[in-house]
């Protein structure tokens, strides 16, 4: 069954549908209560809505006509399955450089009871222009990629190519389309996200992008797969600088055949960023152990290539231990 309803999620995701039950269009009463600032794993009231499959794909550019960059006429996808019990955190999901929303590590994710955001956004940006010797410039830029703030003026990211403005356009669209799926809770009052209730897991530029998002935003969780990288800028102060989210929240999962082990690379990177515990050592399918990789959130596979490493139908236990998920 579970199968099946992955094959839909994909089929409709490339005809541009949207996967919702009769039964989701009939409740509008939401799981959650929406709006408002809520703690971070607060107490929520649910509904009696299990339908199943809720699955919305859009364009930026039909949501915000300001969009112009950034795959904003590429569909995104959003993706929740009520049938399973929900971990109430929406994931907002970064693929690899230039790649386009229609990642299959995202219906991993969501398969584990997570709301999921596939955004469409431009990442096709270096982190800083040829000659730059400015430390503050590759967090500068890669924050203008988030929120559009214009910190930088080597690249123009307009707020509505940003992946901040095109969530919060999201989340307000689903709460009015797809109100079973209860993503309105995401929203604050003022229809702002409510990130400490986020994670965001990335993937190759993605998943350093995601580090960087942490260092800056609280968020609920951030896992970076085949990431992050110094993105040839050892010497930038995002690396060391404080972070915002709790260093207890990030983890990084990465191929020891994947340069691991180069200078500014993976083994560097989450050493400067402070992430916990010593490199650990293992592979794709071993078992976590007692305590599982000893608590360490630096994860190097050994064999492994770059690649994302979480896919639906295996659960390999790296995969289910950076999302706090239980152990086989």
């Amino acid at each position: 069954m579970k199968a099946r309803a992955l094959f839909g999620f994909a089929l409709l995701a490339s005809l541009g549908a949207c996967a919702c039950s009769s039964g989701d269009k009939k409740n509008a009463a939401p799981r959650f209560t929406p709006g408002g600032t809520v703690a971070a794993g607060a107490t929520r009231d649910l509904h009696t809505d299990t339908t199943g499959l809720h699955l919305t794909t859009f364009t930026a550019k039909a949501l915000d006509g300001a969009a112009s960059q950034g795959h904003a006429t590429d569909n995104e996808i959003a993706t929740v399955d009520t049938s399973l019990t929900l971990k109430k955190q929406l994931c907002v999901v970064l693929p690899e450089r230039n790649v386009k929303p229609g990642f299959p590590l995202a219906d991993w994710v969501a398969s584990k009871g997570y709301h999921v955001f596939q955004v469409a956004y431009q990442n096709d940006v270096q982190i800083s222009p040829p000659g730059d010797t400015d430390p503050n410039t590759p967090a500068d830029t890669r924050m203008d990629q988030f929120d559009g703030k214009g910190r930088v003026n080597w690249v123009a990211i307009a707020r509505a190519d940003s992946i901040e403005a095109r969530t919060e356009k999201a989340l307000a669209y689903l709460a009015s389309k797809d109100p079973g799926g209860d993503w309105g809770w995401f929203l604050n009052d003022d229809g702002s996200v409510r990130w400490a209730d986020t994670c965001f897991v990335g993937y190759g530029y993605g998943g350093s992008h995601a580090a960087i998002i942490a260092r800056h935003v609280t968020l609920a969780r951030a896992v970076s797969l085949s990431a992050p990288d110094a993105e040839g800028r050892p010497d930038a102060t995002w690396l060391t600088a404080p972070s915002t989210t709790p260093l207890d929240r990030l983890y990084a999962v990465y191929g020891g055949n994947d340069n691991a082990q180069a200078l500014g690379s993976y083994n560097d990177t989450t050493a400067s960023l402070g992430y916990i515990g010593d490199v650990f050592h293992t592979t794709l399918d071993a078992a976590a152990g007692p305590n599982p990789f000893d608590g360490s959130h630096r994860i190097l596979l050994e064999e492994q290539d770059h690649a994302p490493f979480c896919v639906t139908g295996v659960d390999h236990p790296p995969c289910l231990y950076v999302f706090g998920l239980p152990q086989p």
